[in-house]
């Protein structure tokens, strides 16, 4: 008697359904506001969000919203969609100057631009 295999299933995803993780701007906000829980919900728990949706590490998570918090605390808690490029170039000083942070590191919070989410 033959061996019956069983047969794949194949499942056909349609492109419209799909979401690609790069088309996000992060400049917006990435919560579609469908319902009054996702209105409330945090800057730091969006940032999760859009991060998890592009499936990077849990250690680039914590990371990334280290860096806003330290950010959002260094301006006494500013939402950073009111701030801009002056802000950022002071909170980077800062982390030269009397945080000892080294060139490579102010690199990594701020690659040529304003950090995410900020308004600048």
């Amino acid at each position: 008697m033959p061996l019956l295999l069983a047969k794949p299933i194949v499942i056909v995803r349609r492109p419209e359904n799909l979401v690609n993780p790069d088309s996000i701007d992060l400049y917006q906000s990435p919560v579609k506001k469908v319902g009054p829980m996702e209105q409330n919900k945090k800057l730091l728990d969006q940032v999760r969000d859009v991060i998890r949706l592009k499936h990077y590490s849990i250690r680039t998570e914590e990371s990334y919203v280290d860096w806003i918090r330290r950010y959002i605390l260094f301006h006494k808690k500013r939402h950073p969609k009111d701030m801009g490029r002056a802000e950022v170039e002071a909170f980077l000083t800062h982390l030269a100057v009397e945080g000892n942070v080294a060139a490579s590191t102010q690199n990594q919070a701020s690659p040529g631009a304003p950090p995410p989410l900020c308004g600048g």
